[in-house]
C-alpha cells in the first residue's frame, strides 16, 4: 500500500473567457453555471474536501469578481438561505488575481507564490461522477515521487464532448500505468478502442513550472508537459466512474441541460 498523499493545496484556474460556452458566460463564470442544482465549482470543492484536500488556490482575473463574491461572500440573507455553504467546512481558499486572461501557463504562472513543493492542478469544467470521486482515487494513488495524472474512459458515443482531450502512450498494466508520451489523436491503451484520454486532475511538483518559461499560452503548457515526461517519472491512473466535460456547448447542453445523459 502507498504511503498516505501529502498533498494539501488543490490549484484550479479560473481565469479564462469561457468563449466556448457563450452566450451563457457572457456575464456568469463558467465555474458558476449550475450542473445538477449546484454551481459547478461546488462540485469541484466537495470532491476535493473529500479527498482530503485543505486549501485551494483559484487563479481569477478582475472581471470574475462574482466568483469570489460567491464563495467568500456570506449570504446577505442568510436567514432565508435553504442550502449549504459553498466553501467545505475548514477548506481555506486563497484567490490570486492575473490582470488579464492569457493562457493555462499564464494561469500557473501566477499561482507560483502561493502553491506549494507537490500540489493537485484542476481543470473546474470536468467532473466524474460516482465514489470514491476523482481527488480521492488519484490522491490516494500517490506515493509521493514523480507526478501522477488521471485518465477517464470515455463512451464512444461521448468522445466529441471532450474536446482536447489528448490520449497518451502508456506503459505497465491497468490502473496503474507509466507515461511515455502525449499523443495527438488516441492513446495507446493495450486493447484500447481509443476511448482512455487524459482527465483534468494532475499531481505536480513545483518544478514543473520552472518549464513554462515566461510564455503564458495553452501552447507553452503543452509544451511543459512533453519536457516534463521527457525528463522524469509520471505515472497516470485510470479512473473509475462517469467522467463529464463541461467546458464546451456542445458538453454542457449534454451533460446539464439533459440532451444526452439523464440528470
Amino acid at each position: 500500500m502507498p504511503a498516505p498523499s501529502s498533498v494539501c493545496t488543490a490549484l484550479i484556474p479560473c481565469a479564462g473567457l469561457g468563449t466556448r460556452l457563450l452566450p451563457l458566460t457572457r456575464v456568469l463564470p463558467k465555474e458558476l453555471l449550475p450542473y445538477r442544482g449546484q454551481p459547478m465549482i461546488q462540485h469541484i470543492l466537495q470532491e476535493l474536501a473529500q479527498g482530503g484536500i485543505r486549501r485551494v488556490v483559484l487563479v481569477i482575473r478582475p472581471d470574475k469578481d462574482l466568483l469570489d463574491r460567491h464563495l467568500a461572500e456570506p449570504y446577505a440573507h442568510a436567514d432565508r438561505a435553504r442550502c449549504p455553504e459553498p466553501v467545505p467546512e475548514g477548506m481555506e481558499l486563497v484567490f490570486v488575481r492575473q490582470s488579464r486572461a492569457e493562457g493555462l501557463a499564464g494561469a500557473l504562472l501566477a499561482s507560483r507564490p502561493a502553491v506549494p513543493e507537490r500540489f493537485l492542478l484542476v481543470f473546474p469544467d470536468q467532473l466524474l461522477l460516482g465514489s470514491p470521486g476523482a481527488a480521492s482515487q488519484l490522491l490516494a494513488a500517490d506515493d509521493g515521487s514523480g507526478s501522477l495524472s488521471a485518465l477517464v474512459r470515455i463512451p464512444l458515443d461521448e468522445l466529441d464532448y471532450f474536446q482536447g482531450a489528448r490520449g497518451v502512450a502508456l506503459q505497465g498494466q491497468a490502473p496503474l500505468f507509466e507515461v511515455r508520451g502525449v499523443l495527438a489523436e488516441e492513446d495507446s491503451l493495450p486493447g484500447g478502442p481509443g476511448q482512455v484520454r487524459a482527465f483534468g486532475r494532475t499531481v505536480l511538483d513545483s518544478s514543473f513550472l520552472d518549464l513554462l518559461g515566461s510564455d503564458p499560452t495553452d501552447a507553452a503548457f503543452g509544451r511543459a508537459v512533453e519536457a516534463h515526461l521527457r525528463r522524469g517519472r509520471h505515472r497516470a491512473l485510470l479512473l473509475e466512474g462517469a467522467p463529464v466535460d463541461l467546458g464546451t456547448m456542445g458538453g454542457y447542453r449534454h451533460y446539464a441541460e439533459g440532451a444526452g445523459r439523464p440528470v
